[in-house]
């Protein structure tokens, strides 16, 4: 197998991805921020960490480990901290929709998102609906990898997955249209969200190829660093522009604004992953200090997710913010005191729970897969 790249900088773009969930529910959980067309954009972060999985799974896919090693990984990867963040919502004071028993069966079997009810889909924490969403897509990525992306035939691929992503897209956002409760049931779908997964697989492919075959591109971009700097900042600069546009001027509900706004998270995460690819290249090439620390909170991003949502509901429950507003100069510190927890606890989710049962399952797995 071709050794791929380690693409440090889509590692660190999962952490703008979760900071914009997080400003999102302070929004929608707090009165401290006003609302309004740009500050209730935040969910577009879960659009952006679907297209970077498919982009991340395709680009590290071994066909040699099999199925069964990669069912292992992603269980691995996904389930201790689900587990242990579904336990802490069951003892919390409060949670942001309920905890209504009929919900938990499949909270805990990660089906909730494809029950049409906002009081399953969201209960207990509620994040977890896209965990729901993500078990979907690991379920079917290596059957994606074997029988479509690897078969030698890059067209066929390409223009299957990029069909999945504008029908998805299409039917979805015929449906998000018919009322707010349709738009909320779609945006969580897994089978609906799966079309931003498949356009991240696309692209994953499509930058494999430019790295390993048609290399001219790349090798430009070596030569001229002035032209990379150049076109990261194009790239940036294009993606904050589509944003505020859709934010100010377009009025559409929660699915189809993520559908529109995938195809500028593909293209942000391809220019990424070409600067890994061109930087890692350069002989003298070092990861700088604030690409390790964004790679670092993109490490823990996903105990940060999980946790947010509990320490904002949690935190503006308490009996003195209830007396006394969570509005103003009270509700920035609220807010910076709700960010500290939760990297705090993200941290040390990563560290005590989530890397060392990752470790100890996948460890287990292949034992078992040997004998």
């Amino acid at each position: 197998m071709t050794y791929r790249t380690n693409l440090v900088s889509l590692t660190a773009l999962r952490a703008p991805a979760a900071f914009f969930v997080f400003i999102y529910h302070i929004v929608h959980t707090t009165n401290w921020m006003r609302t309004n067309s740009f500050t209730s954009l935040g969910y577009i972060g879960v659009s952006l960490f679907f297209v970077l999985s498919g982009f991340v799974l395709t680009w590290s896919y071994t066909p040699e480990r099999g199925y069964r090693d990669f069912y292992w990984r992603r269980f691995a990867r996904v389930y201790p901290l689900h587990i242990l963040f579904l336990c802490i919502a069951l003892i919390l004071p409060a949670v942001s929709i309920n905890r209504d028993p009929i919900g938990l069966i499949p909270n805990i079997f990660l089906v909730q998102a494809w029950i049409p009810q906002w009081d399953i889909i969201f209960a207990f924490n509620g994040v977890s609906w896209s965990l729901s969403c993500e078990f979907f897509f690991y379920m079917l990525a290596p059957i994606i990898f074997t029988k479509i992306a690897y078969q030698g035939n890059e067209k066929k691929a390409g223009y299957l997955l990029i069909s999945w992503y504008l029908l998805t897209s299409v039917l979805g956002s015929y449906i998000s249209s018919l009322s707010n409760y349709a738009d909320v049931v779609i945006y969580a779908n897994p089978l609906f969200r799966s079309g931003e997964f498949a356009l991240g697989i696309f692209l994953a492919l499509f930058v494999m190829k430019m790295n390993y075959s048609s290399p001219s591109v790349i090798r430009l971009l070596v030569q001229n660093r002035n032209a990379l700097g150049m076109f990261l900042v194009v790239i940036l600069c294009l993606t904050l522009g589509i944003i505020y546009l859709l934010a100010s001027y377009f009025s559409g509900g929660q699915s189809i604004t993520s559908y529109l706004l995938a195809p500028v998270f593909a293209l942000i995460i391809g220019a990424f992953a070409i600067s890994d690819i061109v930087h890692q290249q350069q002989p003298d090439y070092r990861t700088s200090k604030i690409t390790k620390l964004f790679a670092y909170l993109g490490e823990i991003s996903f105990a940060f997710y999980l946790a947010h949502e509990l320490v904002i509901v949690n935190l503006w429950a308490l009996p003195w913010v209830q007396s006394h507003g969570g509005g103003g100069l009270r509700g920035l510190v609220l807010t910076l005191i709700a960010l500290t927890l939760s990297i705090i606890v993200a941290m040390a989710a990563h560290h005590v729970v989530e890397k060392p049962l990752q470790r100890i399952i996948t460890t287990w797995s292949r034992g078992k897969h040997s004998l």
